[in-house]
């Protein structure tokens, strides 16, 4: 049985994100696949700024709890 892991061939969540939207799309699938993304949230939580840092070139790219559900 699989869990549905997958391994990213991209550097940034964003380009493998959008990589599995255009499959999805492409294949008539968008009513039938949600995407959820499971990762040590806590790993990435900057306590000082209550805020989470999800790529770290310059300038960073902090986002709240309700951006990164939303992203």
């Amino acid at each position: 049985m699989s869990d549905g892991s997958f391994i990213c061939p991209f550097d940034t969540i964003a380009d493998n994100l959008k990589m599995l939207d255009e499959v999805i799309n492409q294949n008539g699938a968008k009513d039938q696949v949600k995407i959820g993304i499971e990762w040590a949230a806590d790993n990435f939580y900057q306590a000082a700024a209550t805020k989470y840092e999800l790529e770290n070139p310059n300038p960073k790219n902090f986002l709240d709890t309700n951006q990164l559900v939303n992203t």
